[in-house]
């Protein structure tokens, strides 16, 4: 009995350590993710995202160093029968930042900061995750790598990309937060919070981009 009962302890003990590895390894691929955002000169993709409550929508996002970002997607009334789609931009270059307000009327805005705050609602999370951590220091809110309690869940096949698939905690309201990324390109393939999915089904970086894409819309 005692020779059982010793190895169940030492299998308890294994299994506490590993786990905790495990977490480690966790917040390692994380940090890995997040600073190979921040290293990118510039960025493409295009995914959709579906939100907990309404119809998916599509949604790209261009960025080139050291500011130039500009974002699309198409925000669709809650109410079904409407079918009311708005499409919807953020746009900002050397020479300002505008955005779309509700009735897809471009406005200016006081920052790229702001402008990508101002529709991280509206946007269901598509204005921030990525901006936050190709631009860490122009923005605000919530950076993927501020998550904490990284755990590493499963492995996961997403459009041809096998993926860890890490649960990370808010570090305030504590919320689980799922990333799915790439386990050779360390790429957010995935993210699922309490509001929405947004999934990527094409991603590019440190590539040519067009200057016109930045340009900004004549009134």
């Amino acid at each position: 009995m005692k020779s059982i009962a010793h190895l169940f302890t030492c299998c308890v003990i294994l299994v506490f350590i590993c786990s905790i590895a495990y977490g480690q390894d966790a917040g390692k691929i994380v940090t890995a993710m997040t600073a190979k955002y921040e290293s990118f000169e510039s960025f493409e993709c295009s995914g959709k995202c579906q939100p907990k409550i309404g119809k998916p929508f599509p949604f790209s996002i261009f960025f080139s160093r050291p500011d130039r970002m500009r974002i699309d997607w198409v925000s669709i009334h809650p109410y079904a029968p409407l079918n009311i789609k708005t499409p919807m931009q953020i746009i900002s270059n050397k020479e300002k930042t505008v955005m779309t307000n509700a009735k897809g009327e471009f406005g200016t805005a006081k920052s790229l900061r702001l402008a990508l705050a101002g529709h991280s609602g509206i946007s269901t999370g598509v204005s921030h995750i990525i901006p936050r951590m190709l631009l860490p220091n122009l923005t605000s809110g919530l950076h993927l790598g501020d998550l904490t309690n990284f755990q590493i869940t499963g492995n996961i096949t997403i459009n041809g990309i096998i993926c860890y698939e890490v649960i990370g905690l808010h570090p305030k309201s504590k919320q689980k937060n799922k990333l799915y990324i790439g386990q050779e390109d360390h790429l957010l393939h995935r993210y699922e919070s309490l509001f929405a999915v947004i999934e990527f089904d094409m991603i590019k970086y440190d590539i040519a981009i067009e200057g016109e894409i930045f340009d900004i819309p004549r009134k």
